[in-house]
């Protein structure tokens, strides 16, 4: 059934902010939609040198404040996804989450010391992955009801907006082993200011640990690219763009993994979330790398009969189908 756009929240009355390229600062874009997987009216633009996808035009910080506050959990609720779950269920989802994470992940992150987590929820990442970390750690979550039963469940907490980073105590966090952005990059509205911020409070050799959603792989099971796209995701990244992004910001690339390539029977093991990308990345040089500038090739894979097919094959046919082609 086709979803309407949900008008309790003004989205008609939100002031709109235009912003360039965020990786390469470009202002050559093209519009890939006009709407999101919900109808509401919003521009999705292709950055024509880096290839970097997010929304432009997009509603201020302010507006956005006030999205999170009065209508992101209305969004998630309607798809039925885990954060419309209680926070109890949320809670144990992700802890068993971060409990994946510390055994795919563990030999590449940093025992002892100070973990951070940007977007840190009700704080099950974090539960999970302690015993491993065996250290301090610490979250940031602008819910303030989130924030408040995750510091009920041991997880100190800061109930602040990370964009509000240079206001507030995060700025002071410093001498980071690890830090953690677990499915929150999307939603952040200054990428690049949280790299650097990243790059700034790890020690030397400290690891900056992502699990992000690829738009593509995420396009190619639900068939279009509309469908893929939501309001609260102002930025958008494939495995091409997050890599240009982390080297540019200063980081090695030490570990990689990839859903979008793994076989189905891979995927149905791994449970979910099975349409993600997971880097880890240790402090390097900064201004070694330069900005990959492909465009054309990454507009190639995420052309419409691609998508369309990808998903018509892989995820629609029915495996007595697929068995005999």
């Amino acid at each position: 059934m086709k979803k309407k756009a949900l008008d309790e929240f003004p989205y008609g009355e939100a002031e709109l902010e235009n912003i360039p390229c965020n990786l390469c600062g470009s202002l050559d874009h093209k519009i890939l939609a006009k709407r999101d997987r919900n109808n509401i009216e919003i521009s999705t633009v292709i950055c024509k040198r880096c290839g970097l996808i997010f929304l432009n035009p997009r509603m201020t910080r302010t507006w956005y404040q006030k999205y999170y506050q009065f209508e992101y959990r209305r969004q998630v609720e309607s798809y039925g996804s885990k954060e419309s779950a209680s926070l109890d269920d949320l809670f144990d989802w992700s802890k068993k989450h971060g409990r994946f994470l510390s055994t795919l992940l563990g030999q590449y992150l940093v025992s002892g010391g100070l973990t951070i987590e940007a977007g840190s929820s009700v704080g099950g990442i974090l539960k999970g992955l302690n015993p491993f970390l065996k250290g301090e750690v610490i979250g940031i979550e602008p819910s303030k009801l989130e924030a408040e039963y995750a510091i009920r469940n041991g997880i100190p907490t800061l109930p602040v907006f990370f964009e509000d980073i240079g206001t507030n105590d995060i700025g002071k966090l410093k001498g980071a082993t690890n830090i953690f952005c677990v499915q929150t990059l999307n939603h952040l509205q200054d990428p690049k200011g949280f790299f650097d911020w990243a790059y700034n409070s790890l020690v030397d050799n400290g690891r900056l640990v992502l699990e992000v959603k690829n738009f593509r792989h995420h396009a190619k099971k639900v068939g279009n690219l509309r469908q893929a796209i939501q309001i609260d995701h102002t930025y958008m990244f494939l495995p091409e763009t997050l890599e240009n992004f982390i080297k540019a910001c200063g980081f090695e690339i030490i570990f990689k993994d990839i859903d979008e390539y793994k076989s189905k029977k891979e995927l149905e093991n791994q449970g979910k979330p099975d349409s993600h990308m997971r880097f880890v990345a240790v402090k390097s040089e900064r201004g070694k790398y330069k900005i990959s500038y492909d465009y054309k090739k990454i507009k190639k894979t995420i052309n419409f009969l691609k998508i369309y097919l990808n998903c018509f094959f892989n995820y629609r046919l029915p495996r007595k189908v697929k068995s005999l082609l």
